[in-house]
């Protein structure tokens, strides 16, 4: 006995539920193809639409590029700031000092008027020791700090080096000061640090008796290492000018080499006699 289905169509004579609707296409005809059904395919599991290997071999090596290069220029950037740290550090170092210096040495002095007990009087001696000067001259340029303090103007400057413990083969730059002048040259005051990492500290001056007219070569003989008012060649007289050399070494120990030349307005001064002071050096 056979049954016989009928189709269910609508009012035009249509399927109500049409193959392509429920996802299956009619068969292809063709050789080599089966008459049938078969499913339709999804889009979005093609194939095409995914990375192969090599795309993603080459994405990664792309990103690891761009992630080194990265790197390297923000490593450089934090090193350029260090190392301009550093060297700021070292110019500033060098700009008090040598701003001290000239404050110092434009404003020092040899007395005319030398105490009648011979406990006070004046000097500037500058001693040559090698790559580090020492250099002891009394200046106006003492500042007063506490109020009705007797103090004055006028004080006992020494600058020296010492080896920095802290760095072999370097010195420290000292600074002495002692606001009382006393026929005892060279002793007493405060000492402060003025810098550290110091490889050479030179003072050269200038000796106006020397120098001639319009001549270099002679005016490069006018400068001169040591300097003595206690002596008979430059007895109570000051220089033209003191040149400054200061050679201070970064934590890179890389060298930095600064020079300032620094005129006395009172090198014309001549003290009738040294004021009995007594000379450090004996």
């Amino acid at each position: 006995m056979k049954v016989r289905t009928r189709r269910h169509r609508g009012s035009a004579g249509r399927a109500l539920f049409p193959r392509a609707a429920c996802g299956i296409a009619p068969a292809a005809s063709g050789r080599g193809v089966a008459r049938g059904l078969r499913p339709r395919t999804d889009p979005w599991l093609s194939p095409r639409l995914g990375f192969t290997l090599i795309e993603v071999v080459v994405a990664m090596a792309i990103l690891a590029v761009i992630t080194v290069s990265t790197w390297v220029a923000f490593d450089g950037v934090v090193k350029m700031r260090d190392t301009v740290e550093r060297t700021e550090a070292t110019t500033n170092a060098a700009r008090v000092v040598l701003q001290r210096a000239t404050r110092e040495l434009s404003m020092a002095f040899l007395t005319r008027h030398p105490s009648p007990t011979q406990a006070y009087g004046t000097v500037f001696l500058g001693t040559d020791e090698g790559p580090t000067d020492r250099l002891l001259f009394n200046t106006f340029s003492h500042i007063r700090l506490y109020r009705n303090s007797t103090e004055g103007d006028t004080t006992e400057l020494t600058w020296y080096t010492e080896p920095d413990p802290d760095n072999p083969g370097l010195f420290v730059l000292l600074h002495r000061e002692a606001p009382r002048i006393d026929g005892v040259a060279d002793q007493g005051g405060v000492v402060e640090v003025l810098a550290r990492r110091v490889r050479e500290f030179n003072l050269r001056y200038y000796d106006s008796f020397k120098a001639g007219s319009n001549n270099d070569e002679a005016d490069e003989d006018a400068w001169i290492d040591e300097w003595d008012t206690l002596s008979l060649d430059q007895e109570r007289r000051l220089p033209r000018a003191v040149e400054v050399n200061l050679v201070l070494v970064d934590l890179d120990e890389e060298e930095h080499a600064y020079t300032t030349v620094v005129l006395l307005p009172m090198f014309g001064t001549t003290p009738a006699q040294n004021g009995g002071i007594e000379d450090p050096r004996r």
